[in-house]
């Protein structure tokens, strides 16, 4: 029994107690003086059914208002009896009890409830205990605590004590005190009286005084302590702790038939041997009653064992209880479920909160059982769990157990008895000392023990002192060797093996040792030094015999000690598996990088794949020899798979290693085009046509396309702009009324990839026209008289089509004569972006105006045909052709072709082939501002393209200036870039890549031409130019200067030479920006000096 115990105990029950209601009280004055007259006599003056608290349940804080007994000044005590003294009549005295500020003070005479009374001595005042008050309990059957807080005050000496009692008579109580034991210390103490007879000196199962010592509190001012003490009828014990509790304590037959009660407990004080007149107050805070839990919680599920070599871990489940406080663990060879015992407990004495138990405390070949029960807030034990383990050896194949026991002994079964014999070739093993390896016998080191210490094992309890000589005290050689140091060897093939050594002694023998053995200089056992929970350990050791004998040394120890010996053989195997392997997909998506840890003593790796797991490692790997580095690119993956791989390490001699965990990446799925748009309608209004479709899944935006005929084309800007609509409708603004116009509608979707285009609409808004005007689609036409269009018009017609032709003599049209007139003929067309070819055939003479320009001017007479060539944008334009007419016959007839819009001047013009070599008809093309594309795998670039295996060529006419131009080409995969036919950049290879090259230019325009190629994967290409302008004249040579020897990079210097004559002495620079040595430069001149043979002389030190 503990105090820290004891004050978490009491916390704990005193949060669950109901206040009880005040009981029936007696004022002094009515007390009878011989208790042999009480009520309920000889406990209490108060009526018997007050005696008892309700439900066994009462908290007395002493605030004067809690009935029953009075003290002085007839204050409530709260309690409803007094315990009697069987040698003294007189034990209740009120006058010594105060009750005040929440506490209950005794003023205790010598008297003390204490074996039984006698004539002399000490003997004088036992069992004459006064004012030992208590209340009435039904203890029955039932478990109980009672509770208190003492103060005991600082001149408390001589076993003045007070605290907290239980039981049916002062022949028969418990007690749980704090007493002076002295004048300068303080005691705890659980007592138990049966029958007027306490045994102190030798505790029996049925007698037993306990005097916690431990908890010493030394000192003599006063100290205040929480007490309780448990009453548990139902297990016949009581707690604080004590067991063995007499039945009688509890059941009511020591209880006198006057009070409806079994029981009484409640506080008391004595000041035992102190003087008669010293003044030793005992202060109470509080005391409780109250009834404790004694329903043990369920036993916990799902235990388990998992056995290996160096330990057994136990795990269990929690049961449902929501009061368990903890977990014991026993275990035991033999027993299950295993006795609930110290000897076996293995978790410690305070219940342990995990779930979980690691016992290390076990050896190769042992089997344990094992008990887990639960414990509760209050103390209650569930039923056990059990489970059973056998601890297994290590991996390999078993090879020798050696036995180290007497010559008398036998070797455990299964084992090779080592009795301390010298080393022999014949036996194959044997001892040799540590200092010249000679072989010797150190039978006299041998040990056969008792069991003790809780080890049964017989294998533990023989063993052999390697170092007896190292043992403390003073070695006796007369039974172990003192002069040598003892080192054992087996003979055993080259290979791996794994070694068990078991080391240790019991108390039987001593725990002086220190005991460490290597084997093989690897170490199995480091430092042990053992004690009576702990008595042996085991150690493993994995090593490596070269040398065909397998050797333990006790290097580091100090009397080190050993028992037994198992040694396994391990099948060889390669390097280990390599770790952290990574696999990570390429920017492009085209390629899979992998990586992983490098592995000690290999010699290369392999990388293999698969489309599922687990991946084979017996076919071919990826890479085609074994690899050097940590690192491989697989550049053959394909869109939209899942790839599986995992690596091996390869070493010299031995089998590949284990494969290392697989890593797998999925590759993106080639993007595809939406679906065209439908349900695509044109609806004329005042604003314009608008068009509206249906939503297309997947589309992020539309594009509306607008054409003079059905096949509309998707090439070029669109009617809707360059950026592209998200809405599902669109109103075309500048439709010309009575035009008909034809659309259709793009959905775009991810990475830009086009839909195709849907069907096309078409619609015409209507003209509202004056009888006078003519329609949208027919040409207007005035006539005036005389050849110069000028005056009033005297006629007027509207034409579906400008083809007149009239023979001499006759009129075009009524009120206009036959010869000498003009004629104008206006006209609004919207046939979309595009070269317009104009022909025009007339007799007399013609003027063709596009938007108030003039492209046709023959204003004479006589008959032509004349042909014109203009590009218009998307819109309307307005024609008008003027004509006249001279004498005789007259004609005018006016056509146009439209041919779809090129490039601008400024643009790229791409056109796209199937497969990679440029070969075929383009399968579409585009215009572009900038030639900088870029698609993730699976996407094409544009509609119609595939995301894999095409060409393109891309092709635009610069014109900067004369200067030196640096072209910058970044490709995924092939390009080159020619410029005026010359190639300057060639990288016609796969993977990604930048190159960049520098040329002069001249004064004009040049083309330049990008031929392009796209593997697998993701693809990518921006190509671009920065100019140096030259600041050369004509007939001068502009010469760069560069840094190394492969004019690369941007110029250090430039300059203009009138000629190119230049030498220079060794650590001479042509410039102050450029160094003497290791540099390159370009002169450049253009020449115009006719046709004819040229010869060119160059001299040069160094290369030219």
């Amino acid at each position: 029994m503990r105090l820290g115990a004891v004050v978490s105990s009491f916390a704990m029950i005193a949060s669950g107690l109901v206040v009880a209601a005040p009981v029936a009280a007696l004022p002094l004055a009515d007390v009878p003086p011989d208790p042999a007259t009480w009520a309920a006599t000889p406990y209490s003056p108060l009526a018997p059914n007050a005696v008892a608290v309700a439900e066994n349940t009462a908290v007395i804080e002493f605030d004067a208002s809690e009935g029953g007994l009075h003290g002085a000044g007839d204050v409530d005590t709260g309690f409803t009896m007094v315990q009697p003294s069987t040698s003294d009549p007189a034990y209740y005295l009120p006058q010594n009890i105060t009750v005040a500020g929440g506490a209950l003070t005794i003023a205790p005479t010598n008297g003390i409830a204490y074996l039984v009374n006698g004539p002399t001595g000490g003997d004088v005042n036992k069992n004459k205990q006064d004012n030992t008050l208590g209340v009435g309990v039904d203890s029955a059957g039932k478990a109980l605590r009672f509770s208190t807080v003492v103060t005991v005050p600082g001149n408390a000496e001589g076993s003045a004590q007070g605290g907290l009692w239980f039981g049916p008579d002062d022949d028969n109580y418990l007690k749980l005190v704090v007493a002076g034991n002295s004048a300068t210390g303080r005691q705890i103490q659980l007592s138990r009286e049966i029958a007027g007879a306490t045994d102190t000196t030798s505790p029996t199962a049925d007698q037993v005084t306990f005097q916690s010592n431990t908890a010493t509190i030394t000192g003599t001012t006063k100290v205040t302590l929480n007490l309780d003490l448990d009453v548990d009828a139902v297990a016949g014990q009581a707690r604080a702790s004590y067991q063995a509790l007499p039945a009688n304590f509890a059941d009511g037959t020591l209880v006198d038939d006057s009070v409806p009660v079994t029981g009484f407990g409640g506080i008391f004080a004595t000041k035992r041997n102190m003087a008669e007149s010293a003044i030793v107050p005992f202060v109470f805070d509080r005391f409780t009653v109250g009834e404790l839990d004694t329903t043990a919680p369920a036993a916990p599920g799902g235990l388990g064992a998992n056995a290996s070599t160096g330990e057994n871990g136990l795990t269990w489940t929690a049961p449902g209880d929501g009061d368990v406080a903890g977990y014991r663990v026993y275990r035991h060879p033999t027993e299950n479920p295993v006795t609930q015992s110290a000897a076996n407990l293995i978790s410690g004495a305070a219940p342990i909160s995990a779930t979980t138990l690691t016992d290390s405390a076990v050896f190769v070949g042992q089997g344990w059982n094992y008990s887990v029960v639960a414990v509760d807030t209050s103390g209650n034990v569930s039923s056990p769990a059990s489970v059973q383990a056998t601890t297994p050896p290590p991996s390999g194949s078993a090879v020798a157990k050696i036995d180290f026991t007497t010559a008398q002994a036998a070797a455990q079964p299964g084992y090779t008895k080592d009795a301390g014999a010298p080393y022999s070739e014949g036996a194959g093993f044997g001892w040799i000392t540590a200092d010249d390896g000679a072989p010797f016998d150190f039978a006299l080191n041998t040990r056969v023990r008792a069991a003790a210490d809780g080890i049964s094992d017989p294998r533990l309890l023989s063993l052999i002192h390697m170092q007896y000589g190292l043992s403390s005290g003073t070695p006796n050689p007369a039974v172990g060797i003192v002069t040598e140091q003892g080192v054992w060897e087996y003979d055993l093939p080259d290979g791996r093996y794994n070694v068990v050594v078991a080391v240790g002694d019991t108390s039987l023998g001593n725990f002086d040792s220190t005991h460490a053995v290597t084997v093989e200089g690897e170490t199995a056992v480091s430092a042990f030094v053992g004690s009576p929970a702990l008595p042996f350990e085991q150690g493993v050791a994995e090593v490596e015999i070269t040398d065909g004998r397998l050797t333990l040394a006790p290097t580091g120890g100090t009397n080190t000690k050993i028992s037994f010996i198992e040694i396994y053989e391990l099948e060889l195997f390669g390097p280990d598996a390599p770790a952290d392997l990574t696999a990570t997909l390429s920017t492009e998506a085209d390629s899979v990088e992998l990586a992983w840890e490098s592995v000690d003593g290999a010699t290369g790796y392999n990388v293999y794949r698969a489309d599922a797991s687990p991946v084979p490692t017996d076919g071919a790997p990826l890479n085609a020899a074994p690899l050097a580095t940590t690192e491989f690119v697989d550049d053959t993956v394909v869109p939209g798979h899942t790839y599986h791989y995992t690596v091996t390490a390869l070493a010299d001699g031995v089998p590949a290693s284990a494969p290392a965990t697989e890593a797998s990446v999925t590759t993106p799925s080639e993007a595809t085009a939406p679906p065209a748009p439908v349900g695509v309608t044109a609806t004329p209004g005042e604003t314009g046509i608008a068009i509206a479709w249906d939503a297309v899944e997947g589309a992020l935006g539309y594009k509306v396309y607008r054409g003079a005929a059905s096949d509309v084309a998707t090439t070029g800007t669109a009617l809707s702009g360059e950026t592209a609509l998200t809405a599902t409708s669109f109103v075309d603004a500048t439709a010309v009324p009575g035009l008909e116009y034809f659309y259709v509608v793009v959905a775009i979707g991810a990475e830009e990839l086009v839909s195709e285009a849907s069907a096309a609409v078409s619609t015409t808004i209507e003209e509202d026209l004056p009888p006078t005007q003519c329609s949208a689609t027919e040409w207007s036409a005035d006539y005036f008289g005389g050849r110069e269009l000028a005056g009033a018009v005297i006629a007027s017609e509207c034409l579906a089509e400008l083809d007149e032709t009239h023979a001499a003599g006759s009129a075009p049209l009524a009120g206009v004569p036959a010869d000498n007139y003009s004629a104008r003929f206006t006209r609004v067309i919207d046939d979309g972006a595009g070269s317009y070819t104009f022909t025009i055939a007339s007799d007399d003479g013609v003027r063709l105006l596009v938007d108030d320009v003039e492209i046709v001017a023959r204003w004479t007479g006589g008959s032509a045909t004349s042909t014109a060539t203009v590009s218009l944008t998307e819109g309307p334009h307005e024609l008008v052709v003027e004509y006249f007419q001279g004498y005789g016959g007259h004609r005018l007839i006016l056509d146009y072709e439209v041919a779809p819009n090129v490039c601008a001047a400024s643009e790229w013009s791409g056109d796209y082939f199937q497969g990679r070599d440029l070969q075929g008809s383009p399968v579409a093309s585009e215009c572009l501002q900038t030639l900088e594309k870029v698609h993730a795998a699976g996407s094409g670039p544009i509609a119609g393209v595939s995301a894999d295996n095409y060409s393109a060529r891309f092709v635009k006419t610069i014109d900067d200036g004369a200067g030196s131009y640096t072209f910058t080409a970044t490709s995924d995969d092939g390009v080159r870039v020619f410029v005026d036919g010359i190639l300057i950049i060639e990288r016609w290879s796969g993977g990604s890549a930048t190159r960049t090259v520098t040329v002069p230019l001249a004064d004009g325009t040049h083309d330049v031409v990008v031929e392009y190629y796209q593997g697998y994967g993701g693809h990518r290409l921006a190509v671009d130019y920065d100019v140096i302008p030259s600041t050369c004249g004509a007939s001068q040579w502009a010469v760069d200067y560069f840094e190394g020897r492969a004019l690369g990079g941007a110029p250090l210097d430039t300059f203009c030479l009138d000629q190119i004559d230049q030498a220079f002495a060794a650590n001479t620079s042509p410039s102050s920006q450029v160094p003497a040595d290791n540099y390159s430069a370009r002169f450049v001149r253009t020449i115009d000096d006719g046709a004819g043979s040229y010869t060119f002389t160059v001299r040069a030190d160094d290369g030219v």
